[in-house]
């Protein structure tokens, strides 16, 4: 499965397009997404076929390697463009990446029968907010996904794993933006009743931390003065 996946991304990279976010962001999501030529249903039960693409896609269709690259670098174009106009922060090459893959998997925007996508995420409204440790933890909010076959919304260790690495790229600083100092004294380990982990709703499960949909409101605010100097440190 990785060398098919390596071989696709091969491909990808060689077409030369101009792509509208860093490339290491655009290879990220194409291994998320995957290159599959056959319509199939994921794990949603979802038709989806070429480089993760839903829209129009049914039951036996089949698709050109071509035809799947030049509808990828398409839908990358439209929702970096998509995620541009609904920012009134600036976002700097890997926010915008990192925001872009994340809107490429829960959509844009989506009013009824439930507000959902992009628009409605508490990733835009922190980032907007200019609180971007806040927005990067408000990735893992997005981990779930109804089962098709129970009904039951389930915690997807995929969509954990994805997200986690989607927040690492919001905030890894930009290629000569100096590192923010590391302090070298760290308070004692908190209790799990009181630690922003548990009140998070982080839980530890499997490979990684799966970040749980809780009230993180408050906590998260609270964060904002950390982010600005992280902002302001990479504007530098």
């Amino acid at each position: 499965m990785s060398s098919r996946i390596d071989a696709h991304i091969a491909r990808l990279k060689a077409r030369n397009y101009a792509w509208p976010i860093p490339w290491e962001a655009v290879e990220a999501l194409g291994r998320n997404e995957g290159c599959v030529l056959v319509a199939y249903q994921c794990q949603a039960g979802v038709w989806s076929a070429m480089w993760g693409e839903t829209t129009g896609i049914r039951q036996g269709q089949t698709f050109t390697a071509d035809e799947a690259d030049q509808t990828f670098y398409d839908e990358v174009c439209t929702f970096t463009a998509g995620v541009k106009s609904m920012l009134t922060m600036p976002a700097d090459k890997n926010q915008l990446g990192a925001m872009v893959r994340f809107s490429y998997n829960i959509g844009l925007r989506q009013d009824k029968p439930r507000k959902r996508g992009f628009y409605w995420s508490s990733v835009r409204k922190l980032h907007n907010e200019g609180n971007f440790v806040g927005a990067a933890r408000a990735f893992g909010l997005q981990n779930q996904f109804v089962n098709p076959l129970t009904g039951i919304l389930e915690v997807s260790e995929g969509l954990t794993t994805r997200r986690m690495d989607e927040a690492a790229m919001y905030l890894k600083p930009v290629d000569g933006a100096p590192d923010l100092p590391m302090p070298q004294e760290v308070a004692p380990e908190s209790s799990m009743a009181t630690s922003h982990i548990n009140r998070g709703g982080a839980v530890t499960a499997g490979t990684g931390a799966i970040a749980a949909a809780s009230a993180m409101a408050d906590e998260l605010k609270g964060a904002s003065d950390v982010a600005a100097k992280f902002h302001e440190v990479s504007q530098q």
